[in-house]
């Protein structure tokens, strides 16, 4: 009786709170229905979506990097890359793999993608002719906000500080 007057005195919004700190609690110290873990068991099941998706954006450093990103295929991810000289293709693996080992392969992917990420950062930064020099009283994009430009001269082909002056002239 002493429930039902406080559940009375509830906004809908405050129903709705307690029934899914309820729901937390009961899935914390119980777990999940019988119907409840199909359910979570299907939305969190890995596919073929997800490997080729993972595969893709490792890929695509390939335009980038040419042959060089798939060596760092190799290096990063030998289970995917073992799977691949298996069974020729991502479709046929994500057909015969587990989701452990789709897991394992996705989790390989993504290092490899990070590497990736990393290395094409890194010689980015390295082209840049004199990284964060400028004269005195200039900064690379002090005004603007552009910090880098193509260059010209025996810059050509690389980045180059664009030193403006770090206070605006008087006209």
């Amino acid at each position: 009786m002493k429930i039902k007057q406080i559940l009375e005195g509830l906004t809908d919004e405050q129903v709705d709170q307690f029934h899914t700190e309820l729901d937390d609690l009961v899935h914390k110290h119980l777990g999940h229905s019988s119907d409840e873990e199909e359910h979570v068991e299907e939305s969190e099941a890995l596919t073929y979506k997800d490997l080729q998706n993972a595969f893709d954006q490792v890929y695509d450093y390939v335009g980038t990097m040419g042959d060089s990103a798939l060596e760092y295929l190799y290096r990063y991810a030998p289970t995917f890359d073992n799977a691949m000289d298996s069974y020729g293709d991502i479709e046929a693996i994500a057909k015969n793999a587990s989701q452990e080992e789709l897991q394992t392969y996705i989790d390989e992917l993504e290092a490899t993608r990070y590497e990736l990420e990393l290395t094409t950062h890194e010689s980015v930064e390295e082209e840049v002719a004199g990284p964060d020099k400028c004269w005195p009283g200039y900064a690379p994009g002090a005004q603007s906000g552009v910090k880098t430009k193509p260059g010209t001269g025996k810059n050509a082909g690389k980045r180059v500080n664009n030193c403006e002056p770090t206070k605006a002239k008087k006209k």
